[in-house]
């Protein structure tokens, strides 16, 4: 089996396989190309790339990524988007395939910038020390990529498919979550009556935006469990099920800080150029951007669109912590980094300020913590 390799699937134009050849080689991988599904299929067959590059407007790029995801073995192999334009819907759809980043097709150096960023030696997978969680989902995908996540983060994963087998699992001993999505017949109904008799299982019911006002009704007064927007990034169950498990305990944080995923630009304080990832969640005081290449200076500046508003905001902010790429049974957040905002024109900070509080309000929910 070869190691250190990149595998790249797309239709690339002359240009950019010259660029991915010179990126493989500037961070000393084998580089392998496929224009079809199949020859990505035969290669993992024997093979385990370092990194995985998927051309988004290729055919059959959605499939090739979850198919390489339903292999136990590619669960710890970082995929990676190559994108003709990156906004909001790109890092989504990515994120909803089971990939961890979006890039430019012909940026270089922020591509380059992320294969030097993952670890060098093979992964090892996360511990099992958070018990047992049941995805429960009639989608073959969306069970791939949220156990995926799940399984990372330290869970052991078992799949439900009907709702009585949902109820079954979510009995065991060992079973701590329960992620069940609104499609599985009949399965609202029995997570009410799981939730019920058994206060100390943590419940998540995934469903579409539109409909989460709907399916919450059921659940009050329920502390163990929520209804979460099931369109957005399978990482975001992590999240919810930490924040269902404090139960409301105080994090010692004097805002709340709130799921938001947006297109963030950032660059180093003084720096030429800016790269791009995407928010994961936001405070008064400031937001965790995901990234596989965290920026290591110390400032740097940010622009975005906060929630519930249609004008971006330049901010700058202090880096308080980064995060690799890689499983870790204590994360609460994907790889990317955490910045604390301290400055800013004060237009821009009074924006940031309204928007936050402005969120806060629509989810019904106070803004200290």
């Amino acid at each position: 089996m070869e190691q250190r390799s990149v595998l790249a699937f797309g239709q690339f134009k002359r240009d950019e396989r010259v660029s991915l050849s010179v990126i493989a080689q500037e961070a000393s991988l084998g580089l392998h190309l496929f224009d079809d599904a199949k020859g990505v299929a035969n290669w993992l067959e024997g093979n385990a790339p370092h990194v995985f590059l998927i051309d988004n407007a290729a055919s059959g790029a959605e499939q090739v990524c979850l198919e390489a995801r339903s292999r136990s073995i590619q669960a710890l192999t970082p995929i990676i988007s190559l994108s003709r334009e990156l906004d909001d819907l790109t890092f989504a759809e990515v994120f909803n395939w089971g990939g961890d980043d979006a890039v430019g097709v012909s940026a270089v150096y922020p591509l380059l910038s992320r294969v030097r960023a993952l670890p060098r030696e093979p992964l090892a997978q996360s511990r099992t020390t958070r018990g047992t969680a049941v995805v429960a989902d009639p989608d073959r995908s969306r069970r791939i990529v949220r156990a995926r996540v799940l399984r990372n983060a330290g869970y052991d994963v078992e799949f439900a498919i009907t709702a009585s087998d949902t109820m079954q699992r979510a009995s065991q001993k060992t079973t701590r979550l329960v992620v069940l999505d609104e499609d599985l017949e009949d399965g609202v109904t029995e997570l009410v009556h799981a939730a019920r008799k058994h206060p100390a299982t943590l419940f998540l019911l995934m469903c579409a935006p539109r409909n989460i006002a709907e399916r919450s009704t059921p659940l009050e007064g329920l502390t163990n469990a929520s209804v979460a927007d099931g369109f957005a990034p399978p990482e975001n169950v992590v999240f919810l099920a930490n924040e269902l498990a404090r139960g409301g305990a105080s994090d010692q944080r004097t805002s709340r800080r709130l799921l938001y995923g947006t297109t963030v630009t950032f660059r180093g304080e003084g720096k030429s150029s800016d790269d791009f990832g995407y928010s994961y969640n936001i405070s008064a005081g400031g937001l965790y951007v995901r990234t596989l290449a965290p920026p290591q200076d110390d400032f740097v500046w940010l622009e975005l669109c906060p929630p519930r508003s249609d004008r971006r905001v330049r901010v700058e902010g202090e880096v308080v912590w980064r995060r690799g790429f890689g499983p870790a049974e204590s994360a609460t957040v994907p790889p990317g980094f955490g910045v604390r905002i301290v400055d800013g024109t004060r237009k821009n900070m009074q924006a940031w300020i309204d928007s936050y509080s402005s969120f806060c309000a629509a989810l019904g929910v106070s803004e200290r913590a």
